[in-house]
C-alpha cells in the first residue's frame, strides 16, 4: 500500500517536471493551430460556422478542442515530413504532442485526486472528528498525506 501511495505522490511531480520544458512551445503551437483553424475558409465553413459545433464533442469546450485539432490539420502542410525521425516533433506544431501532454496531465490529476477519494477508508487517521465537516474531502487528503509521511518516516 505504501508503494502505491508513493507512486501517487511521485506521478504529478514527474509529469509536471517532464512536461515543463515543452509547455511554452506547446502553448504557442496550440494558439497557432487555433488561429489557423479560425482563418482557414474550409474549417470556418465546416466547423466554426455550423450549429453542431456547439453540441458535438463536449459542448462549447469541445468546440474549441476540435477546432484546435482541425487547426493542427491545417498546419500539417507547414511541417517537415521527417520531423518525427529527427527529433523535431516538439519544435513543429503537432497534435500528437498536445495529446500526450494532455493525457499526462490527466494522469497527474487523477493521481492527486485518488488518495482522497478511495484510499482513506483503508488508512484510518487517528482523529476522525473532522470527516463530517464541510471540507471533508480536502481534510481527508491532507490527513492521508500526513499519515503517509508519519508511516514512511
Amino acid at each position: 500500500m505504501k508503494a502505491f501511495l508513493l507512486l501517487l505522490a511521485v506521478t504529478p511531480i514527474t509529469v509536471l517536471t517532464a512536461a515543463s520544458p515543452i509547455l511554452r512551445p506547446l502553448y504557442i503551437h496550440i494558439t497557432r493551430a487555433l488561429a489557423a483553424s479560425r482563418a482557414d475558409p474550409l474549417v470556418a465553413r465546416v466547423w466554426w460556422g455550423r450549429w453542431y459545433s456547439w453540441i458535438l464533442c463536449g459542448g462549447p469546450a469541445g468546440r474549441w478542442v476540435i477546432g484546435t485539432f482541425l487547426g493542427f490539420r491545417v498546419l500539417r502542410s507547414e511541417r517537415r515530413a521527417d520531423a518525427w525521425a529527427s527529433g523535431d516533433l516538439v519544435v513543429q506544431p503537432h497534435a500528437r504532442v498536445a495529446v500526450i501532454v494532455a493525457l499526462g496531465l490527466l494522469l497527474a490529476f487523477f493521481a492527486i485526486v485518488r488518495p482522497g477519494s478511495s484510499t482513506h477508508p483503508s488508512l484510518p487517521c487517528a482523529d476522525c472528528r473532522h470527516h463530517s465537516s464541510r471540507f471533508g474531502a480536502l481534510t481527508r487528503v491532507v490527513t492521508l498525506w500526513r499519515d503517509f509521511a508519519l508511516c514512511s518516516a
